[in-house]
């Protein structure tokens, strides 16, 4: 059984940038970040295992940026947050936290799993650095995806039509989403 693993890796979290294509040939202009950032990693967590192709993963991963120099006060207070300064759960700029996401799937494709396709469930959020967490970086929490017995009997119950059935860790109910039909 493959176990679950935690690795915080510092610096500021990068998206994936698109592909160029210059005179019939592909390029990748997120080569290098994605060798940094893998370089990081494995420094964090040398004795990696990868996951074997046929363990499904449930991955978790937190954004972490500096506050820009806007959100602080100045003067005798400098260093102290403005009022009206975000939450720090609040990030609503750039960069999209789907270009996040992908960027570390495709940095760790290989390393931490065969493919990136070995994940069935993705958790992600970007926020501002904060007491919790005072440095800039990515935290990755990956554990394999275990079906629960309650879940896996409701699954082999129900309609097809009737929807999908997930379980949510954060109010503990199970929640239903309805599937559209054209």
């Amino acid at each position: 059984m493959w176990g679950p693993l935690q690795v915080f890796v510092a610096g500021v979290p990068k998206p994936l940038k698109r592909p160029r294509f210059s005179r019939g040939r592909v390029f990748d202009p997120s080569k290098q970040d994605k060798i940094d950032f893998l370089h990081h990693f494995m420094q964090q967590s040398p004795d990696i295992i990868t996951a074997p192709s046929d363990v499904a993963l449930k991955i978790s991963l937190s954004f972490y940026f500096a506050r820009p120099k806007s959100h602080y006060r100045t003067g005798k207070f400098a260093g102290q947050l403005k009022q009206s300064a975000p939450q720090y759960w609040k990030m609503l700029k750039t960069p999209d936290v789907d270009n996040l996401i992908k960027f570390v799937l495709d940095a760790l494709n290989g390393t931490l799993y065969v493919d990136d396709k070995q994940v069935v469930e993705m958790y992600a959020r970007k926020c501002y650095v904060h007491d919790d967490n005072p440095e800039a970086g990515t935290l990755i929490q990956v554990e394999s995806y275990e079906l629960h017995l309650s879940t896996a009997s409701q699954e082999m119950t129900r309609e097809p039509d009737a929807g999908c059935v997930t379980s949510r860790e954060d109010d503990g109910d199970v929640a239903m989403e309805s599937e559209s039909t054209l």
